[in-house]
């Protein structure tokens, strides 16, 4: 699992950098529209394709600003190890940054945010924050109801990761306690008392 440790080792999305390049293929068309009605000396056409130029180029430089201003907040905070909103995590689950933290524990169902949710925990007298690492205890097969294997793509890392021995009974929210000793046994015993 890769870990990053800086928001510049994020890239731009797929989808926004399909986007992009889509935009690039326009702004080639403009061009080469531009160097046709310069050979044709119609002039209408010449004005009409540098704007066509210029606003292509326009909107790409806004779509990547935009896409970096969203993205950079939450990923600052993933990284710091805070626990992050519904929208930041759906954001950064959509993109493919954060993997599918369902199929670590076996519970599918349960949405992906609620299963962050339940894995992300704080001491904050130890000064411990991040997410539960149950990989260490028991590693599951995600299988689908047809037989297939799911997987999610992207860059998927691990946010400050916790491990098991850290984790005190004591300092677990009580949903996460309910949670840990109904339906995760194997990971509740590992837990400080």
């Amino acid at each position: 699992m890769l870990r990053l440790t800086s928001v510049h080792d994020l890239m731009i999305p797929t989808t926004a950098a399909n986007l992009c390049s889509e935009l690039g293929d326009l702004s080639d068309k403009a061009a080469s529209l531009l160097k046709e009605s310069q050979s044709n000396g119609d002039r209408a056409k010449r004005a009409a394709a540098i704007r066509f130029y210029r606003s292509v180029g326009s909107v790409a430089v806004k779509v990547r600003q935009m896409l970096n201003d969203i993205a950079v907040a939450p990923m600052e905070k993933a990284l710091r190890g805070d626990m992050l909103d519904e929208s930041e995590f759906r954001l950064l689950y959509g993109v493919g940054v954060l993997p599918d933290y369902s199929l670590r524990i076996g519970s599918h169902w349960l949405t992906p945010y609620d299963v962050y949710r339940l894995l992300w925990y704080e001491d904050t007298e130890s000064g411990i924050k991040g997410i539960i690492d149950v990989n260490r205890v028991r590693r599951t097969k995600a299988v689908s109801e047809d037989g297939k294997m799911r997987a999610r793509t992207g860059i998927p890392f691990s946010m400050t990761p916790v491990r098991l021995s850290k984790v005190r009974m004591s300092k677990l929210r009580p949903e996460q306690a309910l949670f840990f000793r109904q339906f995760c046994p194997f990971v509740f015993e590992h837990f400080k008392a």
